[in-house]
Order: structure tokens, then C-alpha cells, then sequence
């Protein structure tokens, strides 16, 4: 795992990655070159795309290659690109909609909680929904992460954003949700993302909390356009600045 410590100095920058940018490929503003350009103008020395897709997307061996393009012209400027992809889970027993084809192709894959299980909730209540929640976490660790990581045992697979939906439903996840969650993502190896985009963001003590006990630690902005990973770049640093930083 490593040691752990905390910055000597608040005014220390640490060095800054972000692992979920999205682009012209799916619902991004801009292009992934305008990104790159934009993340270098502010420091960010390591970007991942991770374009939003399904099963059936037929985009994707062309962003594959032009990220792999991207890679080979700026690889002498000091900033490390990766390409992912970001998933949203289906059902209760942790579905995914993805091709695994692809997984051989990536270096991230986010899995994210987008619609579902919204309708557990509006249906049956904060308790259906927080089980059924915790349950397609651990159906997708059972099963489907095993066969992602058989295809690519060096893939990096995030749960994104965590707990984002519990926010947009007025739900808070308390102490003991987010160490099961921390419990469950360690177990299997999977890494959990610390999101600093507004709408995604948990507080301060729980973000402290992931960096803290989880093993494997994604950070990212969820930027849609140059303007808004220019605008979060700092709530990175900040973020980064407050948590335990890993070496």
C-alpha cells in the first residue's frame, strides 16, 4: 500500500491528475486535444478519458485511436494520457451496459450509478434503495469485474462518482456506508473515485476517509469542456491538498 502522509505546507501543490474527462465523443463540449491543451495550461500532469458509453456505441475504436494519436504527440510534453471509458450499471445484479471487447483496449474503465436504481427509490423507499444499491456493487464484484479483469488484469476499474445519486435524492451516506463501501472496493480491488465536480463532491471528512483507507484512489473533475476543467482544476488541488496524499 505504501506510507501515508500529509502535506508539509497548505501552500504545497501537489501534483494532479484527472482521471474523468469527457469530450466531443459522446456528451463533452469539446474536443480531446482542446482538454489536453487546457489541463497542461493549468498544471495537470496526467488526464484520462473517459467518454460516456453503451454496448451498442459504435464510436469507440475511433476515439481509441485518436487518443492513442493524442498520446504519440504529446508524449514528450510532460503529461501522461490514458483512455477510458465510463459505464452505468443496469440492474440489481450488477450489469453493466458494455462491450468487452473493449476492455482489452483501456486503460480506466469508470463504472457509474446514473438512472439506476432511481426507480427503486420512487418506487419502494430510501431502504429498497440503499440495499438495492450496495447489492448491484457487490453482484458486479462477484461477477462481471472478474471477467473485465480476466480479459485485462492491468485495466483500472473506478467506481465513479460514489454515493452521487443519494445526494441528487436528498440522501446522505453516513460514516458506516461509506467504509462498507471502502470494505467492498478493497476487497475486490477495485478502485473508488474522489469526485471534486460540484455536483458529484462529498464533503471534506468523507473524501478524507476514501483517501485514507482505499487502496486504489481515482480523482477527477468530470469535465465537460476545457472551461470547466480549467474551473475545477482547482478544486483538485485543493482537494488533494486537504486528504492524505499516498507516495
Amino acid at each position: 500500500m505504501g506510507n501515508r502522509m500529509r502535506p508539509l505546507f497548505s501552500g504545497v501543490i501537489p501534483i494532479i491528475e484527472d482521471n474523468h474527462i469527457h469530450t466531443t465523443f459522446s456528451d463533452g463540449h469539446d474536443k480531446p486535444e482542446d482538454m489536453i491543451r487546457a489541463a497542461l495550461a493549468v498544471g495537470i500532469r496526467g488526464i484520462c478519458f473517459t467518454d460516456h458509453a453503451r454496448e451498442e456505441s459504435d464510436y469507440v475504436p475511433i476515439y481509441l485511436e485518436e487518443i492513442r494519436r493524442l498520446k504519440k504527440k504529446y508524449e514528450d510534453r510532460n503529461i501522461k494520457i490514458g483512455n477510458g471509458l465510463e459505464v452505468k450499471f443496469i440492474d440489481k445484479e450488477g450489469n453493466i451496459d458494455f462491450n468487452l471487447l473493449w476492455a482489452r483496449e483501456l486503460d480506466s474503465l469508470i463504472v457509474s450509478f446514473h438512472s439506476f436504481p432511481m426507480e427503486v427509490y420512487q418506487s419502494q423507499g430510501q431502504h429498497e434503495f440503499k440495499k438495492t444499491w450496495f447489492e448491484t456493487l457487490r453482484g458486479f464484484i462477484k461477477k462481471q469485474l472478474i471477467i473485465i479483469k480476466q480479459e485485462n488484469p492491468k485495466l483500472k476499474v473506478i467506481l465513479g462518482h460514489p454515493f452521487s445519486m443519494w445526494l441528487k435524492l436528498g440522501l446522505f451516506p453516513e460514516h458506516r456506508d461509506i467504509n462498507k463501501l471502502i470494505t467492498l472496493a478493497n476487497q475486490a480491488s477495485m478502485g473508488i473515485e474522489i469526485n471534486v465536480n460540484p455536483e458529484h463532491c462529498l464533503n471534506h471528512e468523507y473524501m478524507q476517509l476514501i483517501a485514507d483507507q482505499c487502496f486504489i484512489i481515482s480523482w477527477g473533475t468530470d469535465s465537460h469542456s476545457y472551461l470547466e476543467l480549467v474551473n475545477n482544476s482547482s478544486r483538485l488541488i485543493k482537494a488533494k491538498q486537504l486528504c492524505i496524499r499516498r507516495f
